[in-house]
């Protein structure tokens, strides 16, 4: 396993990154797609995009095939492969879970002054570049993220969710995060940021306007102006005109890479690798 110290070779000037680890070749090409420019989209802008190499970058785990890391570099990404963090505890239900924890990864990224984290189940509504500006956009605790309870968002709450984030890099929170102990692991990276960014404790995660990401969104937060939505718009637990919304998206990202597939402007992903 490459040691938490392990630096990356990017120049040390640069600024703001959007990572996100992707799961499967869906959730690649959908969150991709929402976040580079297109005709398609309702706007022009990608804050994923590094600020020196104009580049996004994208840290997909190891069992993710090479064939869609080259998709994604075809588009002009900067791919990351890091190995899984096997040290930490897991939950033998939830066997799966044991991936989330290569976001961790993201806090040994120094050569980057601070990233925004997706989770790859993020629908993008709309230009997320003003998360750059907001408020605590700079978190003294080296997180800023939005609190969360049963219901979705809670203002108050001491608890966030780790799908979504600003992280400041820094190698002593790297290992700080992997020193951890005495956390429940049933939700295993989430609940470990948790407790190493405790409200109440020395590094207290700092809060972010929700105008910047719904979890668990209803429609209304969409004529709202959400920029993104956190929701498995796929399941039937989801209300219609949501689910509607991300059927449509995903048609118009389908037909975007089945037209640049067409084109030979990037190569088909091979699910063997």
């Amino acid at each position: 396993m490459t040691p938490p110290s392990a630096k990356f070779t990017r120049a040390s000037n640069t600024a703001n990154v959007v990572t996100f680890v992707a799961l499967s070749s869906f959730f690649f090409s959908v969150l991709y797609y929402a976040l580079s420019p297109s005709p398609l989209l309702p706007f022009d802008t990608l804050s994923s995009y590094n600020a020196q190499s104009n580049k996004s970058n994208d840290m997909p785990r190891e069992a993710v095939p090479a064939s869609y890391s080259r998709k994604l570099e075809a588009e002009g990404a900067i791919v990351i492969e890091k190995p899984l963090i096997t040290s930490l505890p897991t939950v033998q239900t939830n066997p799966r879970w044991k991936d989330v924890y290569t976001k961790l990864w993201i806090f040994n990224m120094t050569s980057y002054d601070r990233l925004v984290y997706y989770d790859a189940d993020h629908l993008v509504l709309r230009p997320v570049d003003s998360i750059w500006e907001a408020e605590n956009s700079w978190p003294e605790s080296a997180l800023a993220a939005l609190g969360s309870g049963d219901g979705g968002y809670v203002e108050d709450s001491d608890y966030f969710l780790a799908g979504f984030f600003i992280a400041i890099p820094k190698d002593e929170i790297m290992e700080g995060l992997l020193a951890e102990k005495g956390y429940d692991p049933v939700f295993p990276e989430q609940n470990l940021m948790n407790k190493y960014f405790s409200r109440d404790g020395p590094r207290p995660w700092a809060p972010l306007d929700p105008i910047h990401e719904r979890i668990s969104p209803e429609y209304e937060h969409v004529e709202q102006g959400a920029h993104t939505i956190h929701e498995k718009c796929w399941q039937g637990w989801v209300e219609r005109r949501l689910a509607e919304l991300f059927y449509e998206r995903l048609g118009r990202m389908e037909g975007y890479w089945l037209a640049k597939e067409f084109n030979g402007t990037i190569p088909t992903p091979d699910p063997r690798g």
